[in-house]
């Protein structure tokens, strides 16, 4: 370029000294000609680096929804030849936007997902996630069922390995009974009686009659995997023979006669289980101590629990109550055909039957800036807390000491997380995404800590798989977790696990965004905030307090119109009510069964567990993130420190950028 600026100087003074303008040069000189090939050179130089590195996107059909440029499919696949660039980030980030043929972007029809072709409502992906929670299981084998099971439950219930009481024991069995509607050896069931009175009711609960099971061989063998993993637990000596004996004689001789009798009554059916314990164990339910009894005969009942709590053989009791309700969970898991495209027919089919009943798909599709603006802010105090631990390295043993942190975390809902009071949420199309874009950060994440700290993708999973009850691809959770689904569904232990977590966040975006709670409202946030103490701990650079707000306080500051208006919750440190808001946000991460895929599930909580991902600032603000100041702004995949990977993040940031041009990729968008 420099020479042919100067060669076009010295034509021009050449043309200036001539006697005549009329003596013109020949447009064959040699300088003209030069100039001219010299300009056309350097506009197809300019033309083919624009192509290379600004080549549009094309679609490639056999791999992915979404293909990379070539320029980027190099970067990523040099920084680890295993990650399919395309799918990890565009698929999973961009989510509804498809390139087609020709380099331009068009949205697909509103009601199609193009990962797993389901709508892409609410509903939607809470159907997608329950067919690939079912595939996952249709393709282990039946024995495996049990084995999930039993582990499952033994993580969510954590049943001491010692000095059992009556108490305890009493109130397991009333836990899997009403909390996750696995009745053992004696079912639990709450009914409405006349006049708006609350009913218990007590019955027997022998696994002969399980309508899920396809053969008493399959009842059988559930029993004796889920059996082997309790035993192991326990490290017992027991034999599945006393069990199946003990199981025998608990559910033999017993009546279809029912007595009606108050609360105060069952104190007396033993003498370690005063009325008192009873309250107690029923009040963990909100069961009122006027409820009405229903069930089997004093008598009778007095008989039953003088077996099942003597003090000889109440470890027997214990375990052979697990091995019930694991059998119960895992009959309800299995799929029942014999080929691989049968089973993947019936979960299609299964999957499509949920489909009507769109309890999630008031999906409001106007744009709201106080919505929007919610999700910026998170997505700055993401960027802060990922910030400020990543700024002090992460190594192989700070992993561990946050694997000790965690030890006694465990996914468990409570009962009843949505009250009858609160109406359907309503969210933006736009929110939906937002949780999408987190989850491409944390694979971000995630993949830079395999690369950059040495963590083996083995300890990673380990972790995970321990910290999250997790076994074989699957999260069992409570099947009794909310009552906006139909009866007949209401113990699909899938489809709760596939949408109690969009569900949840959803009534979270409603709360906040509300005016008016009832007393059903605010009962069941104290559940959630019950929930959050007992199952999140703090591992970012906030005191413990923020960590464990309840929902309710996030609601109080919701109230004020100014979303950055400072708060002082119990006048003991200030926060901004969206940064409350967004700490609601995390205990939503916490505290629910995201997805049925352990990648998914370990990713959105990585993103706290482990921020490894090392954000640059482009403020001084950014930088400066205190515990009562969390202002930090999250700019995406751009802008972060010069090193291996800063070329790769740039890139494919402004590719995203450009393919998606409303910006849904919230990446360096702060409008």
């Amino acid at each position: 370029m420099h020479q042919l600026f100067s060669f076009r100087v010295q034509s021009e003074a050449e043309i200036d000294e001539s006697p005549s303008f009329n003596n013109k040069r020949a447009p064959s000189s040699p300088a003209f000609v030069c100039g001219l090939v010299g300009t056309f050179i350097t506009m197809l130089a300019i033309v083919l680096l624009l192509y290379v590195y600004e080549k549009p996107p094309v679609q490639q059909v056999t791999t992915s929804t979404f293909c990379c440029p070539r320029v980027l499919k190099e970067i990523l696949g040099a920084a680890n030849p295993t990650i399919d660039p395309c799918r990890s980030f565009f698929d999973h980030t961009c989510y509804a936007y498809v390139p087609i043929q020709g380099g331009y972007t068009q949205r697909p029809p509103l009601n199609t997902d193009p990962v797993d072709g389901f709508p892409t409502t609410e509903a939607g992906r809470a159907v997608a996630a329950y067919h690939r929670s079912c595939m996952s299981l249709a393709e282990a084998e039946t024995t495996a069922h049990g084995r999930l099971a039993a582990d499952g439950l033994l993580n969510v219930t954590s049943p001491p390995k010692s000095s059992f009481t009556s108490h305890h024991l009493v109130s397991l069995i009333i836990e899997l009974s009403l909390k996750y509607g696995l009745p053992a050896l004696l079912r639990f069931d709450l009914k409405m009686g006349g006049n708006s009175t609350v009913l218990l009711k007590i019955s027997p609960a022998p696994l002969e009659f399980l309508p899920e099971a396809p053969s008493p061989n399959t009842v059988s063998e559930l029993k004796a995997d889920a059996f082997e993993v309790v035993k192991e637990y326990f490290s017992l000596k027991l034999s599945l023979q006393e069990v199946d004996a003990f199981l025998d004689k608990v559910t033999d001789s017993m009546t279809n006669a029912t007595e009606t009798y108050t609360l105060d009554s069952l104190g007396d059916i033993h003498s370690e289980l005063t009325a008192l314990h009873w309250k107690e164990m029923l009040g963990a339910f909100e069961i009122p101590d006027r409820v009405n009894v229903q069930g089997v005969p004093l008598k009778e009942l007095k008989d039953k629990f003088a077996h099942i709590l003597q003090p000889g053989q109440r470890v027997l009791t214990l375990v052979s109550a697990l091995v019930s309700a694991s059998v119960r969970l895992a009959s309800r898991l299995v799929v029942h055909d014999s080929t691989s495209e049968d089973r993947r027919r019936e979960c299609r089919k299964r999957a499509n039957e949920l489909l009507p009943f769109r309890v999630l798909d008031r999906i409001s599709h106007f744009r709201s800036k106080s919505q929007d603006h919610a999700i910026l802010e998170a997505f700055k105090i993401i960027g802060g807390a990922v910030l400020t631990r990543a700024k002090s390295g992460m190594t192989s043993d700070d992993f561990r000491r946050l694997e000790t942190t965690l030890s006694g975390m465990r996914v468990a809902l409570p009962s009843q997380v949505i009250p009858e009071d609160l109406a359907i949420p309503t969210m933006t199309s736009n929110y939906a995404r937002a949780e999408l874009a987190a989850r491409a950060y944390v694979r971000r994440a995630q993949r830079h800590q395999m690369i950059s700290l040495g963590v083996s993708e083995g300890f990673s999973r380990h972790f995970l798989q321990k910290n999250g009850s997790f076994t074989e691809g699957v999260l069992v959770v409570p099947t009794h977790v909310y009552t906006a689904l139909p009866p007949v569904n209401a113990t699909d232990p899938l489809l709760h696990a596939s949408t109690v977590g969009v569900y949840i966040a959803d009534a979270l975006w409603n709360f906040v965004f509300s005016n008016d709670w009832g007393p059903l409202s605010n009962a069941a946030l104290r559940e959630y905030g019950i929930c959050i103490q007992d199952n999140s701990r703090s591992l970012i650079e906030w005191p413990s307090e923020i960590m464990w707000l309840s929902l309710a306080t996030s609601i109080d500051a919701a109230r004020d119109s100014h979303w950055g208006s400072l708060v002082r919750p119990a006048d003991a440190w200030e926060v901004t009510r969206g940064q409350l808001f967004f700490m609601s946000f995390v205990h939503y991460l916490l505290c629910r069964d995201p997805s049925s895929r352990l990648e998914t599930f370990g990713w959105d909580v990585n993103i706290f567990l482990s921020a490894f991902e090392d954000f640059s600032a482009r403020s001084a603000a950014t930088s400066r993130s205190r515990r009562s100041q969390a202002q930090c702004a999250l700019f995406g995949l751009g802008t972060i420190r010069a090193n291996e990977f800063s070329r790769e993040f740039y890139i494919e940031r402004n590719l995203c950028m450009r393919v998606v041009s409303d910006a849904h990729c919230f990446f360096g968008k702060t409008g």
